[in-house]
């Protein structure tokens, strides 16, 4: 009968110490998953400030050129080699006159396949 009591026993704790490791590595993954699901958002973030202020800088570059005459079309921008693999976007300038001014606004778009951001810039051009 003791043996019977020690082998009971023996299996119990098996079985809660098996359904604890179980119960731990569980939350460990969605732990995990959601810190690399945030990481990823970051990333997306990152990158897309990154390609709105690339540009900006070509705004500014090319500024001389539309201070006197605007396009009349919006201009995208390639931005495939700002990208990361893994990730696409688009950075689109188009142009509009407010009052006396020639204003810039970049729409920049970066997504990959959980996420999408976009930002928006506007820049003076005289």
């Amino acid at each position: 009968m003791r043996t019977v009591r020690k082998r009971s026993f023996a299996l119990m704790a098996t079985v809660v110490t098996l359904s604890l490791v179980a119960s731990m590595a569980t939350v460990l993954t969605a732990c995990a998953v959601q810190f690399y699901r945030e990481r990823q958002a970051d990333r997306v973030a990152i990158t897309t400030h990154t390609v709105a202020d690339s540009a900006g800088a070509y705004v500014q570059l090319h500024r001389a050129e539309w201070n006197s005459e605007m396009s009349p079309t919006p201009i995208d921008l390639p931005v495939e080699e700002l990208l990361s693999p893994g990730l696409s976007g688009t950075a689109r300038l188009s142009f509009e006159t407010v009052g006396e001014h020639y204003l810039c606004r970049i729409t920049v778009v970066v997504r990959n396949r959980a996420n999408r951001v976009r930002d928006q810039i506007e820049i003076r051009i005289n």
